[in-house]
């Protein structure tokens, strides 16, 4: 089985991939149904939306992210949960029987839910990493502005102090940017 998660722009393609559709107007506990077919099953949980297919599928855009479910018997190192038995290794295996109430609601509640928080912390690394290039690039400079304030006059210092006023204030400038985007 496996679970594709996508987001919103990228619904009709979703829809494409699964061939002739029926609506499926149902919703659970955290999932709402949209449309089945002998593919799969698209779903929507909050903002994002996922497929669902017990066999392989073929799609023309990247998903978010793919995560392959497997039932299989616990080997020993199962953990207990709700519905059974689960282990994570390079796919989820459960050892549990089919339910509608896991396969079509919870499990995809909770795939995107991880997909979301992988997005978020990308986006939160790519921010740190503008950030410390930023920082960076502002030590330099102001390593340099030191080494010209021991040999320069007054007037010459208030420039530089007027230009590292400046430096800083961009950066703070930026910075507040950048966590207005959240």
């Amino acid at each position: 089985m496996r679970y594709a998660i996508f987001d919103e722009s990228n619904l009709e393609s979703v829809l494409k991939a699964i061939g002739e559709a029926t609506p499926e107007f149902k919703r659970f506990r955290y999932v709402e149904l949209m449309a089945k077919s002998e593919r799969g099953v698209v779903g929507k949980y909050r903002t994002l939306y996922f497929l669902f297919s017990e066999g392989p599928f073929e799609l023309d855009i990247e998903p978010i992210e793919i995560f392959e479910v497997e039932i299989a018997r616990d080997d020993g190192n199962f953990h207990k949960f709700r519905f059974g038995k689960y282990s994570i290794r390079d796919k989820i295996l459960l050892d549990c029987d089919y339910r509608d109430e896991l396969f079509l609601d919870y499990l995809p509640a909770l795939l995107c839910e991880i997909s979301s928080a992988k997005l978020m912390i990308n986006d939160c690394n790519l921010r740190a990493s503008h950030l410390a290039e930023r920082e960076s690039e502002i030590v330099r400079e102001v390593t340099r502005i030191s080494e010209k304030v021991k040999t320069l006059s007054i007037e010459k210092l208030e420039e530089l102090s007027f230009e590292v006023f400046g430096s800083k204030g961009i950066f703070f400038q930026q910075l507040h940017a950048v966590q207005g985007r959240r």
